[in-house]
């Protein structure tokens, strides 16, 4: 079988054989890369975009080959038929099989969509649905943030509302694309529902991500959540530059947590949103400036810490060290990030939207409806009392069964084995349909 993969990002496998830095996103399909790219029936490619060079890079790294396509480095917003020819030309000489897309929220989706031009041997894989996710950018935000323009907003015309009309005309070209193919993969009811609703002729397979290697050897390891080794009253987030990432909400109810507990610390991966040159100042966006309003107007500035890039070591001790994981999205589909805490066995928060409650349930964790601060404040309140009995001594028979659960459904959503063979499934369904069709 002649497969091809297309990627929003070099994968480390390519990265390292290249000499080019590894990127932090999109771990889901490293574990899977291997697994395939180590299977004798398989010749596999995968295609990324890069910025580099017009003309595709292309060469092999042990067992993947890879074709490198032009994109520019800030998303596009319409369908690129030149794309489209670089694509084509490539697949050309390739021949696959099967074509497997990783998520349809940018532009070059559509463009190997009608590159490889067999919809029944196309297949793409729903991580989040762009065009959803522009319907509810502003996340219940003051008009006056949304319209307001920074200098740096000004420049690169990238206001909030801007923002959310980008995300919706790359959800034009989602929408398309996934009206002109017959298969999809999802993993929740949300992504199902969804897309079927746009494209009732699709065919759904579902079949879970592999988490990255570190997870599982943590638990290898026997290096899972305990209490006593986290620091208290430490809450983990993974993403907040975004405002459907919700941390607005989080501030407001941060403010309400701190009455009870002075010292809570909201820990957040990326870059610090609070300019310290005038440089910085100037490259901050209305967003980001919002949300340091916000930790000024509520005295929480030393209640917050960013932690900057972390690779898939770091998270894991991230993780282990805080007291809760919090997952705040006004919308998600599923969360890798979520089930890294869950099988690692931190206390799980996190809004009941998208397909998140297919993921973590009131048994496994703590679940609040969106953008209901006050429910979000008594909720981590709670968490960080019983994370506290337990240090002390006293034991919450109730967390630990919420914690055990919630492993166990983790461990069964993220299978190495059964989550492979559910791809490998796939692949082999379409070739042999396809194949009985053509007799």
């Amino acid at each position: 079988m002649k497969l091809v993969w297309l990627v929003n990002f070099i994968l480390p496998q390519i990265a390292d054989f290249l000499g080019k830095k590894k990127g932090v996103i999109g771990g889901w399909t490293v574990r899977l890369a291997d697994i395939l790219a180590e299977n004798p029936n398989i010749d596999f490619t995968v295609f990324y975009p890069q910025s580099e060079q017009r003309d595709n890079i292309t060469g092999r790294a042990g067992n993947i080959s890879y074709v490198g396509f032009y994109e520019n480095a800030i998303p596009e917003l319409y369908y690129n038929a030149d794309m489209t020819e670089r694509m084509k030309s490539a697949l050309d000489t390739i021949k696959p099989d099967i074509v497997h897309i990783w998520g349809s929220e940018y532009v070059h989706t559509l463009s190997m969509v009608r590159a490889f031009n067999r919809p029944e041997r196309t297949v793409i894989s729903i991580t989040g649905l762009i065009y959803k996710l522009g319907s509810c950018y502003n996340a219940e935000l003051p008009e006056k943030i949304v319209k307001r323009h920074t200098f740096r907003d000004f420049i690169r015309q990238d206001s909030i509302e801007q923002q959310k009309e980008k995300f919706l005309k790359r959800g034009e070209c989602e929408k398309a694309a996934l009206r002109e193919v017959k298969h999809v993969i999802g993993r929740t009811g949300w992504d199902k529902s969804t897309t079927l609703e746009l494209n009732p002729d699709l065919v759904y397979h579902k079949a879970g991500e592999i988490l990255r290697k570190e997870f599982y050897d943590a638990l290898g390891h026997s290096d899972i959540w305990k209490a006593e080794n986290t620091d208290k009253h430490r809450i983990f987030m993974t993403q907040s530059y975004y405002p459907i990432k919700g941390i607005h909400f989080v501030l407001k109810a941060l403010s309400r947590v701190k009455e009870t507990y002075p010292d809570v610390l909201l820990a957040i991966t990326g870059k610090d949103m609070r300019p310290n040159t005038i440089k910085e100042l100037l490259k901050q966006d209305s967003y980001g400036k919002y949300v340091c309003d916000l930790i000024s107007e509520y005295g929480l500035n030393n209640n917050i810490e960013f932690l900057g890039e972390q690779f898939a070591d770091d998270m894991v001790k991230q993780y282990l060290r805080s007291s809760a994981f919090l997952l705040p999205s006004v919308m998600e589909n599923s969360s890798n990030s979520l089930g890294e805490a869950m099988m690692l066995g931190v206390p799980c928060i996190a809004a009941r939207t998208g397909g998140t409650p297919d993921m973590i349930n009131e048994d496994e964790g703590w679940l609040y409806e969106f953008g209901d601060t006050e429910e979000l404040a008594e909720i981590i309140t709670s968490v960080l009392k019983e994370v506290d009995r337990v240090i002390t001594g006293a034991g919450s028979a109730s967390l630990s069964d919420r914690l055990e659960k919630a492993g166990k459904h983790a461990m069964n959503n993220h299978d190495i084995k059964s989550n492979s063979e559910a791809y490998i499934r796939i692949y082999d369904m379409l070739l042999k349909e396809n194949n009985a069709g053509q007799q």
